[in-house]
């Protein structure tokens, strides 16, 4: 970087009546009513681009991002977004990322590579820590010492011992290769966008991964990490001219102006189909993707997601119903990834015994003849509008803050080159939609413009043998031998334990009868959870719930599209309601809906429960379904069945657990020799369950939805049977270890123990566990790419490592976590982080279609406020005694743990710890 320009004293000057403060020129400044925020657009003299958007939220988002366009497959966008975060100039440690995520008041911490853009998003609700985020992020993307460390591109990216290679990025794509369906994906984005970049993959091919040099992985930094070709985003309640100023005084100054890189335009051709043949066994799998001009035309991407939940996703889709009525395969999958510059749509089909495209083809292209000529049904169409329109209101998008999806919104324009805020403006959007034929929208882009392909299983297709790169891991092993000092890490400044309200959150509710209303200020929307107890049900019962729950709300057609079209959510979930010393087995409706929508919702919920399964072809074709979807659970979260799985064989809840949705569950629905038998066991299902003495429920929504709703539940209850309460089965848990060989190339592996202990102690045990003795050990050092572990109800632990390399290796790590925790030693600065990152675990911000299942399980547990501060109280008063009484506690209670692993066949045998194989096919 250059130093080229001097820095103004003054703040704000004027150019020609223009704005500009430190050198940032406001170019665009709009009020959006819809997200009641005044946005800001401006650009830096260097080039860089900047929105801020201003409102009261104190959830603030923060971001930095850079268009990074592959040129290869080599994966170099990817490895840079995870190595610029282990140390800078200005914060000389090897893990920043981590000491922040262990360590700080966080509602948001990461980064994430798109395929043109790569981004680095922070939230937080505590002013001084995001201050701390915000510098750390900068200095890291712009200062990072990947230039005097190769050590981190060899242990972020790949590196070889001379016999295998190993890598964090390495190991964590060998797992998403693992999956058939990405690798068709990826050779059909070739064919799709061929002579292009954006045929390239910016996560990178596991087998060009070791193609990458490291003066090619500094290049890339040079290039794109550049003042011009950077857009910063700020959110929430905040001093904007503080920020301007730190960004233009420590950065960008030093950047010359470079005309920013822009993503090329891309002009559809021609296409050969696509056959890939794959050595791994199982079903077939046929795609078709289209690409459709760019992202900057918001009204044509929204109506391309709607269109292809329309026509693949609902369960009365045309395109859908047509491939399953033809027995071509089992699910059916549409996928919109409007989140790069040249969108692109793709149609799945999985679970197929078909080797040849043409049947394919042929009910592809006819669906799109038919919707060309004949349209599409309005209601059904109407139906997938108001779930997006349900989900704008609602604004749950998951674990990402408001202001983050805000963001990612914005960087559809911005970082396009439209500096507006076009893309922000859903009720526009929404009406634009409704003026766009469908009939010459499927002309225009889907009829005859489809790349086609297939990938065929079990082909025993040739791999060439590739030879293990030379030793390059020297500067890796110098680079683990480097401690970070005390100085430098207190340079990462965070809260102190003392500013820390002492006070644990309650949720307020009220009672009468076992029902339970939460009252919340909402937008018009009314969560309702319908509970039943299943103790009534036999072990064989058990593994039919399942199924039972994946298919009650899609068996009749007509009414899943009521669903879409009234509700914003209609689902059926298995749990167990855990007590201090006991537990309750139950199948939960979880119903969100608008308040005016809510009595027809719970008009639905009385029609799924009394429906006939004697439409078998169709509970077929839902087996078929629901047992691809299961395998992919194998498959792709391995690591949460191999956990589940421990706990199943230690534990009686999780032992029920394990009977609805584990393996015998998997069994069962692969099994559709008697589909008339299955339809009444559905059937007997229901009236077991439905009754309503093990019936109650819960409610958040305003006051005046208290008395409305319950009624109208109340009068539910008593038109069903009145039945009667059960004792539960008793599950006795086997104690066995377990494997599962599936087509993967990682390991998945966990363990658990029974382990006595409740206290608050144990949420700060967690968090040094987790992002450091896990951190350090499974991930950096092992090479996989990440794992957890969980103090569980008061009696339970459990470790797992996810997509790794490793399976004796990292067992050896989780036996010695006991030993670990009871000889710690750090100073109080240290642990003081880890009890931060404990509390804010805890304080995460809560939404409202979250409060239903706390309030319902501290109900159960009888949780107090009184537990809750105790809890609390013991947290934040930790000390290194109490950790080491756990490491000590848990070195005896790990002398009787379980293991599971998820992996493939051959090194589940070499690792030579398992008698119990379970082949998944």
């Amino acid at each position: 970087m250059r130093a080229v320009g001097t820095i103004t004293d003054s703040p704000l000057i004027k150019i020609k009546g223009v704005d500009v403060m430190y050198n940032f020129e406001l170019k665009h400044k709009e009020y959006i009513d819809e997200i009641s925020s005044t946005g800001y657009i401006y650009t830096h003299k260097c080039g860089a681009k900047l929105i801020y958007m201003e409102n009261d939220d104190k959830n603030r988002v923060y971001s930095v991002a850079f268009n990074t366009l592959p040129t290869n497959d080599k994966g170099i966008p990817h490895i840079m977004e995870h190595s610029v975060l282990c140390g800078s100039e200005n914060y000389r440690v090897k893990d920043p990322f981590n000491i922040l995520d262990k360590g700080s008041i966080h509602t948001y911490l990461n980064a994430v590579t798109y395929s043109d853009k790569t981004i680095y998003p922070i939230a937080s609700t505590n002013l001084t820590d995001f201050d701390t985020m915000v510098k750390v992020y900068t200095d890291g993307v712009f200062k990072p010492l990947i230039y005097e460390r190769e050590g981190i591109f060899r242990q972020e990216g790949w590196n070889s011992d001379g016999k295998k290679l190993n890598g964090i990025v390495l190991n964590e794509m060998k797992g998403v290769f693992s999956a058939p369906d990405i690798v068709l994906r990826h050779k059909l984005k070739r064919e799709l966008f061929k002579d292009s970049d954006y045929a390239n993959y910016s996560g990178g091919n596991p087998d060009n991964i070791p193609e990458l040099d490291y003066n090619e992985f500094l290049d890339f930094h040079r290039k794109y990490y550049h003042g011009s070709n950077a857009t910063f985003y700020f959110y929430g309640d905040l001093d904007i001219n503080k920020y301007l100023e730190f960004l233009d005084k420590e950065y960008l100054c030093n950047f010359e102006k470079r005309d920013r890189l822009v993503s090329p335009d891309f002009q559809p051709q021609s296409y050969e189909d696509i056959v890939v043949e794959s050595e791994k066994d199982g079903d077939n799998i046929m795609e078709v993707m289209y690409t459709y001009g760019n992202v900057l035309d918001f009204e044509k991407c929204l109506f391309m997601d709607i269109l292809c939940d329309a026509v693949c996703n609902v369960e009365d889709g045309q395109i859908k119903e047509e491939i399953i009525k033809s027995g071509l395969g089992s699910m059916v999958e549409a996928v919109n990834d409007d989140s790069r510059y040249m969108p692109y749509v793709e149609i799945t089909v999985k679970g197929s015994k078909e080797k040849d495209l043409n049947k394919f083809k042929e009910i592809i292209e006819k669906c799109w003849e038919d919707i060309a000529e004949n349209g599409i049904d309005q209601h059904k169409l109407q139906s997938v509008i108001n779930s997006y329109k349900f989900f704008t209101m609602e604004q749950d998008f998951g674990y990402k803050p408001v202001g983050l999806f805000y963001n990612l919104l914005l960087h559809r324009s911005v970082m396009y080159g439209q500096d507006n805020f076009e893309s922000m403006k859903m009720n526009k959007l929404f009406d634009a939609i409704e003026k766009i034929d469908v009939k010459e929208f499927v002309k225009k882009y889907l009829l005859g413009k489809g790349c086609y392909g297939i990938l065929i299983a079990g082909s025993k297709a040739n791999k060439e043998e590739v030879p293990v790169p030379p030793k390059n891991n020297k500067p890796l092993d110098e680079y683990r031998k480097m401690e970070d000092t005390p100085e430098e890490v207190a340079k990462i400044h965070s809260i102190k334990v003392s500013e820390i309200d002492k006070k644990a959150l309650y949720i307020p509710y009220e009672v009468n009868e076992d029902n339970i209303f939460a009252p919340v200020k909402s937008k018009e929307i009314v969560y309702v959870d319908l509970v039943f107890d299943v103790s009534a049900l036999e072990k064989d019962e058990l593994s039919r719930l399942g199924l039972y729950k994946y298919i009650v709300n899609v068996f009749d057609k007509d009414v899943a599209t009521d669903i879409d079209f009234y509700t914003g959510g209609f689902s059926a979930y298995f749990s167990t309601l855990k007590s201090k010393t006991d537990f309750e087995p139950v199948i939960i409706f979880k119903i969100k809906a608008l308040r005016e929508n809510i009595f027809k919702a719970l008009d639905i919920f009385k029609k799924v429960i009394c429906q006939k399964y004697s439409d078998y072809e169709r509970l077929k074709n839902l087996m078929e379904e629901y047992k691809q979807d299961l395998y992919e659970t194998y498959e792709e979260s391995g690591n949460s069945v191999a956990y589940n799985t421990c706990l199943a064989n230690i534990s009686s809840s999780y032992a029920y657990e394990e009977a609805v949705g584990g393996i015998n569950n998997y069994h069962n629905v692969c099994d559709t020799s008697n589909i008339e038998k299955t339809a009444r066991e559905m059937e007997s299902l229901a009236e077991k369950i439905f009754t309503s003495a093990n019936m109650f429920y819960v409610v958040t929504g305003n006051s005046c939805d208290k008395e409305a709703v319950s009624s109208y539940i109340e009068d539910i209850k008593k038109n069903i049977p009145t039945g009667e309460k059960h004792q539960k089965l008793v599950l006795t848990p086997e104690k066995k270890n377990i494997a599962y060989s599936v087509n993967t190339n990682v390991s998945y592996n966990a363990i658990g123990c029974v382990y006595k202990k409740v206290s608050g102690v144990l949420r700060v045990a967690k968090q040094i566990v987790t992002s450091e003795y896990i951190w350090d050990n499974i991930r950096l050092k092992g090479g996989a790419y990440g794992g957890g572990c969980g103090f569980l109800n008061g009696n339970y632990f459990y470790m797992y490592s996810y997509r790794d390399p490793n399976i004796n290796k990292s067992y050896e790590v989780f036996k010695n976590v006991g030993n670990y925790l009871s000889e710690i030693d750090m100073d109080e600065k240290h642990l003081n982080r880890f009890i931060i990152g404990a509390v804010n675990v805890e304080d995460a911000p809560l939404k409202n279609n979250r409060i239903n299942s706390i309030v319902l399980r501290r109900h159960y547990n009888g949780v107090t406020q009184e537990r809750l501060d105790l809890r609390r109280e013991e947290m934040l008063s930790v000390s290194l005694n109490d950790i080491r009484e756990v490491g000590q506690e848990l070195t005896t209670a790990m002398e009787n743990i379980v293991m599971s692993t998820v992996s493939d066949q051959k090194s589940i045998e070499k690792s030579e710890l398992f008698k119990n194989i379970i082949v998944v096919k």
